[in-house]
């Protein structure tokens, strides 16, 4: 009897050391899986927080960036401009034909058609006729490349007195001169005159303008080499401390801003 209960005993003491064991495994598997749960959420919410870092830098350089246009576009609208030449200031006025768009001979004095030097800005009484107004007239020598379909500018410049408009000169001086570039020669198609005189039969165009080829010919209406056979230079007296952008119509197309002080108004037709 006494070794039976011992057995009993025995048996009960591996179950329930069996049965301990097995409790434990299981909490060490359930542990274990929990602790491998949270691993891609925790790699899911770092890759947002990397997101949302790299959205925030982004918009601060993009701030950045917009806050230094406006406050460039403001400066600029803002800007009270001045002209250079005041009323009844001394100037000179210099004229120059070329065959060149931009023009840099300044020291070729044949190119030099018209120099006036006491002048005054903005005095309607100046002038040999007391109007304000100065005529020069010039005889121009086509050259062989301005007969072929060449091209020819003016180029004015007003300077203060005594001022140069080379910029190589040691009297220049880029807040004391203005100028502009004319184009003098216009090419247009060549006007064909097809009208006769009823009564004498012959017209009183020129040969070089009368039609001699067929009514139906299909060939190509002839380009031809024009120019203007006067120049006009205007020059306005305004004081007006402009601001750009509220320059109003046709004197915008005349007004150039500089760094620190405005042009005059310069206009060539």
């Amino acid at each position: 009897m006494a070794s039976t209960e011992r057995s009993d005993e025995a048996v009960c003491e591996r179950s329930e050391q069996q049965s301990d064991g097995q409790l434990q495994n299981g909490t060490a598997g359930n542990n274990g899986q929990q602790n491998d749960q949270p691993q891609p959420q925790q790699q899911q919410g770092s890759m947002w927080k990397s997101l949302l870092v790299r959205m925030f830098i982004f918009w601060v350089i993009s701030q950045l960036f917009r806050g230094r246009g406006q406050q460039q576009s403001t400066t600029t609208n803002t800007f009270a401009s001045t002209n250079v030449f005041k009323t009844d200031e001394k100037m000179e006025l210099w004229v120059y034909l070329a065959e060149e768009e931009y023009f840099t001979d300044f020291n070729n004095t044949e190119k030099l058609i018209w120099h006036e030097k006491a002048m005054k800005f903005g005095n309607w009484t100046d002038g040999p006729q007391m109007d304000g107004s100065r005529l020069h007239s010039t005889t121009i020598q086509a050259s062989e490349r301005l007969q072929n379909n060449g091209t020819l500018y003016a180029h004015v410049y007003v300077t203060k007195h005594g001022k140069s408009p080379d910029p190589m000169h040691p009297m220049f001086n880029r807040l004391a001169v203005v100028n502009r570039t004319l184009l003098l020669t216009v090419f247009r198609k060549k006007r064909v005159h097809k009208t006769v005189n009823l009564l004498t039969g012959v017209t009183d165009a020129h040969p070089d303008t009368v039609q001699v080829q067929a009514p139906d010919s299909k060939k190509p209406a002839e380009i031809i080499s024009y120019w203007h056979p006067n120049l006009t230079i205007n020059l306005m007296d305004d004081q007006t401390p402009w601001v750009e952008g509220s320059v109003p119509q046709p004197m915008d197309e005349f007004l150039i801003l500089k760094t620190s002080l405005a042009d005059t108004f310069l206009s060539c037709t």
